[in-house]
């Protein structure tokens, strides 16, 4: 029987004349499961628009302060039991923007929602804190399409009411800085062409043919966002049938390689290799590792300018979570959760708190804290098989990050863009060489490339409310590995390590001094280092990493892409967001936001938001297929 079925099978199922079958049968799914997820079932969150004139945050000295006393009433609610709304729709665990994005959408669609945030404030990577009178925005230094007609910008108002305000940097909001050869200004369209031209005459064709497999990526990033929402077989059925498969295959044409494997044939010019793949810090992996897909998406959501939340990153938080409370649900802080509830039938139910025991219960959970955490809460019983399952994903690298503030004169002019510094153009080789090097090459030699940015000036309000006073932030990357041996408790951190994260920080500060020789002569009444275990301490980062899990080539492979998604634990009632679910980023994680609001919906919150923006589907549509997410 066996034989005779395998000869069926070969005859006809595989047989030119099974290929329409399989093809009708594919576009049935296929149109089935859009119809399901973008047809209107259910309430419409976005029915109304939510924008309103925008207030400006005062600079007047003692209305400001009143402003940041309010702000922390929101943002610094302290978790107590009877501080849980009843009866809850939803328990978002973790407050990065991938969480309150979801529960901000949850709630306009008028579900009650319960947001826990183990550290002592709202925002995840968008926290502030301050020291001294100095504010830092330890996750956030700049985002690209916040320009008033992006869709971004406006899917971002619908959220928190057209409250945070965006302001502009300079076009010229990178530049690459190699140490000891030039710097090289990156700024937006259109001067970003003429620009690289001035620098790399001749060079003409290779920057034309760059620019067009950006733009050739970026056109098919909604076949990405259609894999991560289909359910897994028909993304399969899809990649598997060659009339459907196309915009998939366009899309992984580039984006399923690394970003050397794409850019390096276009020049052999160093130096250009190094202006078109300088952003590879902004996702972790040099170009030989990192994925051209998350490469190219990163460069695109520069290209019309760079922005800064106007008042800080902390902005972000304050406005999302009146949205929740708005409709009956909360944001809770020091709440750290202690393991995901499931019942008898394997759904998870609720969340145990870690500090009291305290059971909290609703019909849906999801999980902002990210794929590593979110198994580590779940039962021994489901949590290690889980662990196995998804061992290939591993953190991303780390970084050591250097916090001062400063008094100035007056007259003292920082930039407003961000400086990326690499002392050679092989990239990877520097990564190789710091890694082999290990920490005492590191103090001797420094760092060979770092990231250098005055947040302070690019936020006017900052600049009214203190015009003497200034903010530098540096970051440069390095593994968990090199301060594994001091973790523990974070006030019970050894001698040695304080000294070694001292050394190294005061070592990075050294080093931005002489690039910017003007910073020898500030006063410095701020200096604060920040080390992995400073990352996994306050974010709860695994192994203190910046991006979430590795962006690697593996990560944005379609069988990357299908894994990685809202539902991927297969557990029913538990959901995942932030950034391992889409990419990194402030966007990536707002992506991933509205992707799992989606699944809970079961619509399409995004076209809700076109839809009442361009005044009907079918304009919605237009722009979409004009425009795309832009």
């Amino acid at each position: 029987n066996a034989e005779y079925m395998g000869h069926f099978l070969s005859v006809y199922f595989f047989s030119p004349l099974m290929l329409p079958v399989l093809v009708g049968a594919g576009c049935f799914s296929t149109l089935l499961c859009v119809w399901k997820l973008y047809h209107s079932i259910g309430k419409n969150p976005f029915a109304v628009d939510a924008r309103q004139p925008y207030v400006p945050i005062p600079t007047e000295p003692a209305a400001h302060q009143a402003y940041l006393k309010a702000k922390d009433k929101h943002i610094k609610c302290v978790y107590h039991p009877h501080k849980i709304p009843a009866p809850l729709d939803a328990i978002v665990i973790g407050s990065g923007v991938g969480g309150l994005t979801c529960a901000a959408v949850l709630a306009r669609a008028g579900q009650r929602v319960l947001v826990l945030e183990q550290h002592d404030r709202l925002g995840g990577c968008c926290h502030s804190y301050s020291g001294k009178g100095y504010s830092f925005d330890p996750g956030l230094h700049y985002v690209g399409q916040m320009q008033p007609t992006a869709l971004p910008r406006q899917l971002f108002d619908q959220l928190t009411g057209g409250q945070v305000d965006w302001a502009p940097l300079d076009a010229n909001y990178d530049t690459v800085h190699l140490v000891g050869r030039r710097r090289i200004p990156i700024v937006k369209h259109p001067e970003w062409r003429s620009t690289l031209l001035h620098h790399f005459p001749g060079e003409e064709a290779t920057i034309d043919e760059y620019r067009r497999i950006l733009e050739h990526q970026l056109k098919y990033v909604p076949a990405l966002l259609v894999l991560k929402q289909l359910p897994p077989w028909l993304c399969r059925v899809l990649l598997a049938l060659p009339l459907l498969r196309w915009p998939f295959r366009q899309f992984f044409k580039y984006g399923g390689r690394s970003a050397a494997d794409v850019i390096y044939p276009l020049t052999s010019n160093p130096e250009l290799r190094a202006a078109f793949t300088y952003l590879w810090g902004d996702y972790g992996l040099p170009p030989n590792q990192g994925s051209f897909a998350m490469h190219s998406l990163t460069a695109q959501h520069f290209s019309k300018g760079a922005f800064y939340p106007v008042g800080g990153s902390s902005e972000i938080a304050h406005h999302m979570i009146q949205t929740i409370t708005k409709a009956g649900g909360a944001g809770l802080v020091q709440a750290r959760v202690g393991s995901i509830l499931l019942n008898d039938k394997g759904r998870a139910v609720g969340v145990r708190m870690a500090k009291d025991g305290c059971e909290i219960y609703a019909p849906n959970i999801i999980s902002s804290a990210g794929l590593i955490n979110t198994i580590q809460l779940l039962p021994a019983s489901v949590g290690q098989p889980l662990t196995s399952c998804f061992q290939h994903w591993q953190p991303s690298i780390s970084s050591l990050s250097v916090f001062v503030g400063m008094q100035v004169p007056p007259d003292l002019c920082l930039p407003h863009h961000q400086e990326w510094v690499y002392t050679d153009t092989d990239f990877d080789g520097l990564v190789a060489s710091m890694l082999k090097g290990g920490t005492d090459k590191l103090l001797t030699d420094g760092w060979p490339n770092f990231f250098i940015t005055f947040p302070s000036v690019k936020d006017p309000v900052a600049m009214a409310v203190a015009p003497t006073q200034r903010t530098c932030t540096l970051i440069g990357l390095m593994p968990y590995e090199w301060v594994r041996a001091w973790q523990g408790p974070h006030t019970h951190r050894s001698h040695a390590y304080e000294q070694w994260k001292q050394a190294a920080g005061r070592r990075l500060w050294q080093q931005a001094c002489e690039l910017f020789p003007a910073l020898q002569g500030v006063t410095v009444e701020y200096f604060e280092v920040g080390t992995p275990l400073t990352n996994q301490h306050y974010l709860a980062a695994a192994e203190g990493a910046m991006y979430g899990l590795d962006h690697s080539v593996r990560r944005f492979t379609p069988e990357g892409v299908i894994q990685l998604r809202p539902a991927m634990l297969q557990i029913p009632g538990l959901l995942l967001t932030g950034t391992d679910m889409f990419m990194c980023g402030v966007l990536g994680g707002c992506t991933s936001g509205w992707l799992a609001a989606s699944a809970l919906l079961h619509r399409s919150p995004i076209l809700d938001v076109l839809r009442l923006l361009q005044g009907g589907l079918l304009p919605a549509v237009r722009r979409v297929w004009r425009e795309g997410f832009e």
